[in-house]
């Protein structure tokens, strides 16, 4: 059920985001409560399913072209965050999100994961102040690094769900 419900609240903030008439159409459903099924069934990606998703979808032109259609103000994916965080999985075992969250790699990256991250590392971030711009720096790039993997977590759903329900 907290699958189902994340899933619900994710694809919920997509259909907002999505401007094509088809998604119009689909927004116009889910607020009438006819696609419950259809939300349901796309589950929060893992590590492995974004590395999956990188290497399937990194440099095709017609995946890039179909997300600027789905997503507003759509912007390049920069892959590197998902190598990072693989990378340093391989060599402990485990990950952070946001550099607070510890997680496994076949852990589900829902959205109560991600709001929990968020929540540590501004908790920590009012504890402590950076005391020189070296920490700033580290700081903001912590900040970016999450942001991206959060769009990336995102064109993810979108292209489970375009590939989902595309016409046969």
């Amino acid at each position: 059920m907290l699958k189902e419900l994340n899933s619900f609240i994710s694809i919920k903030c997509l259909i907002n985001k999505m401007n094509s008439e088809g998604y119009k159409k689909a927004k116009e459903c889910f607020e009438k409560g006819k696609i419950i099924k259809y939300v349901s069934e796309i589950k929060s990606p893992t590590l492995l399913d974004l590395v999956d998703f990188m290497e399937k979808y990194k440099n095709k032109i017609e995946v890039k072209n179909i997300l600027k259609i789905l997503i507003k103000d759509f912007e390049e994916l920069d892959f590197e965050i998902v190598k990072e965080h693989y990378m340093f999985y391989k060599k402990s075992g485990k990950y952070y999100i946001h550099g607070q969250l510890k997680m496994s790699i076949n852990e589900l990256l829902t959205e109560k994961m991600m709001i929990k991250a968020k929540q540590e590392f501004y908790k920590r971030r009012s504890m402590y102040q950076p005391c020189n711009s070296n920490e700033a720096q580290s700081i903001q790039k912590c900040i970016i690094n999450f942001n991206e993997f959060n769009r990336i977590i995102e064109a993810y759903f979108v292209l489970q769900n375009h590939v989902m329900y595309k016409p046969i």
